[in-house]
């Protein structure tokens, strides 16, 4: 991790979290901000919380929706994941319309882990983004200035 070229007593620490720092983005609010370089297809953390029914509105915020992974279809909702009460700092993670991760989906046993991925390089002292999905932003107003923003789009 320090990248040193010679031998170093540096170990590794598998908690990504350690590098990460929360940090306040301006308009956009907390985000989060890398504190290492980190490599695409690295799982940077759990997006944790608590596990609701799929038409809770209790959480219009960072509810996370749960897709099936045996369903034929991804639209087939099976949960929401509300980090609202029990979250981590996965929650804090700004939108990007060019993100720098991505949420996965692991199968633990018989248990569903949905992961924050970097889907590229990441920088130290970079943001750490992910995108929201299209669904977010019927309401709201994306803020993110990416080059390939959304609100752009429709201003065009």
């Amino acid at each position: 991790m320090c990248g040193s070229q010679d031998v170093c007593s540096c170990r590794m620490k598998w908690n990504f979290s350690d590098y990460t720092q929360l940090v306040d983005t301006g308009l956009k609010g907390i985000g989060v901000c890398a504190l290492a370089n980190f490599k695409k297809g690295d799982i940077l953390g759990a997006f944790v919380g608590k596990i609701m029914p799929p038409g809770y509105e209790g959480d219009a915020t960072y509810a996370l929706q749960v897709h099936s992974k045996s369903s034929s279809t991804s639209e087939t909702r099976i949960a929401l994941l509300s980090p609202k009460d029990y979250g981590n700092w996965t929650r804090f993670i700004n939108h990007s319309c060019e993100a720098s991760t991505t949420f996965g989906s692991r199968t633990v046993g018989d248990r569903i882990f949905m992961t924050i991925e970097a889907v590229r390089d990441i920088a130290i002292f970079e943001e750490i983004t992910i995108h929201y999905g299209k669904g977010y932003w019927s309401q709201d107003k994306c803020m993110c200035g990416a080059k390939n923003c959304l609100e752009r789009q429709k201003r065009t």
